[in-house]
């Protein structure tokens, strides 16, 4: 597993990434799981560049 944590005053979220056998992707990819301080506004920002 590895860790990318939140550091105050950066720019970013933090979040993890795993694996092992255990964790197989489905056929739409992998889920994700970030925290962000304010959601909304990092949906906006990512629908804003062409996510979706």
């Amino acid at each position: 597993m590895a860790l990318f944590p939140f550091i105050d005053g950066v720019k970013g979220c933090a979040s993890a990434l795993a694996g092992s056998e255990s964790y197989i992707p489905s056929q739409d990819g992998a889920p994700l799981y970030l925290t962000v301080n304010d959601i909304a506004r990092v949906m906006l920002d990512a629908l804003s560049v062409g996510a979706g």
